[in-house]
């Protein structure tokens, strides 16, 4: 049974709620950590620490607001929300946004970082617009049928490379044990409620909304902290 639309009112509501349980989760996993701490000391021996924002955030905040809270929450929504129910647009954008994400990487360094930026969004919107040109909707038809018909599964998968990507703000080259598992479970828990607002709300730029929402707090806090 094909569900009924919502209106902007609607989906405002369940954005909320979205946003109110999230907390709520991070809030029970930070209980379960706690608790894990003291029966299992030796799972979180290891320290890590996100270096990178750390420094972003004392040296060059405005930095890390941009890209913690405007590129961040619109590029990784096209790259891991894009494929649950797509439409046309969702399928050219996830097309889009995995090579310019992987391209940046090797833009050398010594380029100021708006300088990249800026470079990397005219890329993405030059190579959205050419592709939408090119791909006709019925061309998509199918293919946006049958990833519908599993969005549980793909749900599931993109919340855990949400956070599997996620390891990099730790760590400089690829490690993967226990201790940042676990620091990844809060990326993993906001793919799925990221994920399910796709899903209920439809449109892209909703789960880009509450991606905003869920970065700009902790983002003010370490800014505001490294201040003092």
């Amino acid at each position: 049974m094909k569900e009924i639309k919502k209106n902007t009112s609607e989906k405002t509501t369940f954005l909320l709620k979205a946003y109110g349980n999230l907390w709520l989760l991070y809030i029970l996993f930070g209980v379960i950590i706690g608790v894990l701490n003291i029966w299992f000391p030796e799972i979180l021996n290891k320290e890590y620490e996100q270096t990178a924002i750390l420094d972003m955030a004392q040296n060059n905040p405005i930095k890390l607001i941009i890209m913690a809270c405007i590129f961040a929450p619109i590029v990784e929504e096209m790259m891991f929300r894009t494929l649950i129910e797509p439409s046309h647009s969702d399928l050219i954008l996830f097309i889009c946004s995995w090579p310019v994400f992987l391209g940046a990487g090797f833009l050398p360094e010594s380029i100021h970082w708006a300088i990249r930026l800026g470079f990397s969004g005219v890329v993405l919107f030059t190579t959205y617009t050419i592709l939408k040109q090119l791909i006709a909707t019925e061309k998509t038809a199918y293919l946006r049928s049958q990833l519908s018909k599993y969005v549980l599964p793909i749900l599931i998968t993109s919340s855990l490379l949400f956070g599997l990507v996620h390891i990099s703000n730790y760590v400089d080259s690829f490690t993967f044990n226990a201790a940042l598992v676990l620091l990844v479970v809060p990326q993993v828990i906001a793919g799925f409620i990221l994920g399910w607002v796709k899903k209920k709300n439809i449109d892209l730029v909703w789960p880009m909304i509450l991606h905003f929402m869920n970065n700009i707090v902790p983002v003010s806090i370490i800014i505001l902290s490294s201040s003092m």
